[in-house]
């Protein structure tokens, strides 16, 4: 019989071997494939503002699962060769040369990855089209929601799957390499020992991850206040010492264990602690790769509830049910058109009022940045124009009185932000005369609405007297028309406020036409100095997601003058925000999936090399319970431990975000936070589920499950 029958015999034979690597390359390619098919479609990078937030955000996340993906891959293709093992040993000590062993082991690993790939590939394919789909149906369907297919998707999915594969021959040569026929042939019963460690070295884990994120979060405000510069390109490698945290951590939960004052305690773990240290290095890899994921997916998860809430506090504290600003020159819809349309839609329309805004230039600190990083902050009497409303008007709307004295200015701000404060004087300039005044700082005025789609949502107030003082000097393009009412039951009017806000849409000129965040005296400056406006780069008027189409749902973020109607707000936000959530609830799914995974294989391995060890046990007289009891002990190391510490490095990275923000953590955030924790415990259910799973056939790899009501 030749080697290669022989061989063939002991493949069909050990087939199980095959199936987990082949699993294991399958599901890891599948999903990178089909995210990537999703990721980088035309629909979703369209979306996806250039250098915006939640774009750095979700490539970050995605760089996390392609490594948490190829770390599990890479470990089930060692997994393998630990089972080849015996195999070549064997072959080895009967005279087979390795030239012949390298052969019959690269076909092995080569159809093994081929074929795995391939049919990853394959079905990256139908899996995002599937995912795409059912997002469609449960939960919304629009025309910016189309699938649209991305070839750099399966380009993705191949290069990683080239570099598994690459990363699985690297292992093969290694393993070939060695010329201890013993070495190779008891490779599947070597154990990996980490050495017990001292009881301050978790605590020097716990503050390393503190430090770490510090560090890299806070990196450019240290960098600004401390250095007057960008911090370097390689700063971010301070987020590695979390990573060195998450490892001492680790090791120390998985090795640590001392007497103290309880030593029954101690002895009735000690084989399982002992167990653990003889398998340590591996387990405390596997647990840092499944921190990394469960903090991943949970990063992803928190994106919705965030966006839920917020909208919710809007919802809630809005002081009209309808608002909707506009450019004095623009010929808008007016109040006898929206009473017409309100009757053919039988919605009565009351308190119908039209505020003037005015556009003012005000002071400020701009920071400008050198070739060489270098921040110089510049103070400009003329910075930037922004937004001022009456008093009264305010009064009016509120029916809370708003008095700002003479020579004064005041902030409005929303309630989540009531304690913010304005600058103690700030330099007000008549941008038709280029007069200048200087007002004080006169409190906050509390108005739960934005007057126009801004970033900063910032605007100021004037009393009343000075505010008319401005009406006949400035030109119309400086003035601004504020429309506000209420209608009966505003829960029950979204077709009128749908057809109002399309009239709104498309009675919109190219010039309104702009991005959020426009500000038309900053253009004024660059323009002056010959320098392009970088909105009208970035974001052409009128183009892209600044289509004046109704149907457009990214006008809902893109859109200096988006109209804020409660019911829109309320009905409309998954619409709105279904390609973001989209994106990061599927990065959920595959890195949680991958953490199932991980934690299964990594058990069940377990039981597979230490299965010996619990049949001793039984041998010198353990009961099935403390077997029972060792493997889940083992298992709850490998499968609660690192869950819990993703959820804490996740929460705490979350309250950086939350906290960097506005200084504060809002009423919206702190329900937010609420809706994490559900989703944390839902997770968990998930996580015990294939830790059952696991732990039924640990139990049946060892030979107690059958026999469980036998003794006891």
């Amino acid at each position: 019989m030749t080697l290669n029958k022989i061989y063939g015999k002991l493949r069909r034979y050990n087939r199980k071997n095959y199936l987990l690597l082949t699993f294991c390359i399958l599901l890891s390619v599948s999903l990178i494939t089909s995210y990537a098919m999703i990721y980088f479609s035309p629909t979703v990078q369209n979306f996806l503002p250039q250098g915006g937030d939640s774009r750095k955000m979700g490539t970050m996340i995605f760089a996390a699962a392609i490594l948490g993906c190829g770390i599990f891959t890479v470990y089930a293709s060692s997994l393998f060769l630990k089972y080849k093992s015996r195999e070549m040993g064997i072959f080895m000590a009967i005279g087979a040369r390795k030239r012949q062993l390298r052969s019959v082991l690269f076909t092995d690993i080569g159809m093994v990855t081929a074929s795995s790939s391939l049919l990853g590939l394959a079905l990256g394919i139908p899996v995002s089209r599937g995912v795409w789909g059912l997002f469609q149906l449960l939960i919304v369907d629009t025309r910016e929601m189309r699938y649209q297919f991305a070839p750099i998707g399966l380009g993705v999915g191949a290069a990683f799957a080239a570099a598994v594969t690459v990363c699985c021959f690297i292992q093969a040569v290694a393993f070939l390499k060695r010329s201890n026929i013993m070495e190779i042939l008891n490779d599947h019963r070597k154990s990996e020992p980490v050495r017990d460690v001292k009881g301050w070295y978790g605590g020097v884990g716990i503050g390393l991850v503190i430090l770490g994120f510090l560090l890299g979060y806070f990196g450019y405000d240290i960098f600004k206040i401390l250095f007057s510069r960008r911090p370097p390109a390689l700063w971010g490698l301070t987020y590695l010492l979390a990573v060195a945290g998450v490892y001492m951590t680790a090791v120390y939960l998985v090795v640590h264990g001392k007497k103290g004052r309880n030593p029954q305690r101690y002895y009735k773990n000690i084989i399982s602690i002992s167990m653990m240290r003889f398998m340590g290095r591996q387990t405390v890899r596997n647990i840092c790769v499944i921190v990394l994921l469960v903090f991943g997916g949970l990063f992803a998860v928190i994106y919705v509830p965030g966006i839920w809430t917020q909208n919710q506090e809007v919802i809630k504290n809005m002081p009209v049910d309808c608002l909707f600003t506009y450019p004095a020159g623009e010929q808008q819809i007016t109040e006898e058109e929206i009473q017409k349309l309100a009757d053919t839609y039988q919605t009565e329309v009351k308190n119908y009022r039209e505020l003037e805004v005015w556009e003012l230039i005000v002071d400020g600190t701009e920071e400008i940045y050198d070739k060489d990083g270098r921040i110089t902050e510049t103070y400009i009497e003329r910075e930037a124009s922004a937004m001022f409303l009456k008093a009264g008007d305010i009064s009016r709307i509120t029916g809370s009185e708003v008095k700002i004295p003479a020579g004064s200015y005041g902030i409005g701000v929303k309630r989540a932000y009531k304690h913010t404060k304005g600058e103690k004087r700030l330099l007000l300039t008549d941008p038709s005369t280029g007069n200048s005044q200087a007002l004080t700082y006169g409190g906050n005025v509390l108005f739960d609405a934005s007057l126009v789609n801004d970033l900063g949502n910032i605007f100021y107030v004037l009393n009343d007297q000075e505010f008319d003082n401005y009406s006949s000097r400035l030109k119309p393009e400086n003035k601004y028309v504020t429309a506000v009412f209420d209608v009966d039951n505003w829960k029950e009017t979204y077709a009128f406020a749908s057809a109002l806000k399309k009239q709104i849409i498309l009675r919109t000129s190219k010039a309104a036409s702009v991005y959020a965040g426009y500000n038309n005296y900053v253009k004024y400056r660059y323009e002056s100095q010959g320098i392009p406006y970088f909105m009208d780069e970035e974001y052409p008027p009128g183009e892209g997601s600044l289509k004046m189409d109704p149907e457009n749902s990214m006008l809902s973020t893109s859109w200096r003058y988006y109209p804020q109607f409660k019911v829109l707000l309320a009905q409309d936000m998954l619409k709105n925000m279904s390609v973001y959530i989209m994106l990061f609830v599927y990065i959920a799914i595959v890195c949680l999936t991958a953490v199932g995974v991980i934690a299964y294989t990594r058990g069940v391995s377990i039981g597979i090399n230490y299965k010996q060890v619990f049949v001793d046990l039984q041998r010198l007289g353990a009961s099935h319970t403390y077997i029972r009891f060792c493997i889940r002990s083992q298992l709850r190391k490998i499968f609660f431990f690192p869950y819990f510490m993703g959820v804490a490095v996740s929460l705490f990275y979350m309250f950086l975000i939350y906290w960097q923000n506005d200084g504060i953590i809002t009423s919206a955030e702190t329900r937010a936070i609420g809706v994490i924790l559900l989703a944390i415990c839902l997770i968990f259910g998930y996580i015990y589920l294939v830790y059952r799973a696991a732990d039924r056939k640990f139990q049946h790899l060892v030979g107690i499950r059958e026999a469980a009501g036998k003794e006891e």
